[in-house]
C-alpha cells in the first residue's frame, strides 16, 4: 500500500514538473512574440524581427524536444526496472 501511494506521488511529481515546464514555454513563446511586436514598433526591420523571433521558436521548439526525450527514456528506464524487479519477485515465488 505504501509502495502504490509511493508511485503516486512520484507521477503527481512528474504531472507537475511537465504542466510547470509547459506553462514556462508558453510565457517564454508570449515573451517573445511581445518582444518582436515591440521590435516592429521600433521601426526595425520586419525581416529582423522575423528572423530573431523565427530563432527563438526554433530553440524554444527544440527545448521542449529535448525535454520530452529525456523524460521518455528516464521512464523507459525506469519501467526497464521495474520489469527487472518483477521478474526477480516471480522468480523468487
Amino acid at each position: 500500500m505504501n509502495k502504490e501511494l509511493a508511485n503516486e506521488g512520484a507521477a503527481q511529481q512528474v504531472k507537475g514538473a511537465a504542466k510547470q515546464t509547459w506553462g514556462n514555454v508558453k510565457d517564454s513563446a508570449n515573451q517573445a512574440s511581445t518582444t518582436a511586436a515591440a521590435w516592429t514598433h521600433a521601426n526595425k526591420p520586419e525581416s529582423s524581427v522575423s528572423k530573431k523571433g523565427s530563432e527563438l521558436r526554433d530553440k524554444v521548439t527544440a527545448a521542449a524536444e529535448h525535454m520530452k526525450n529525456n523524460v521518455a527514456n528516464t521512464l523507459d528506464n525506469f519501467n526497464k526496472k521495474q520489469e527487472e524487479k518483477r521478474e526477480e519477485i516471480r522468480k523468487a515465488s
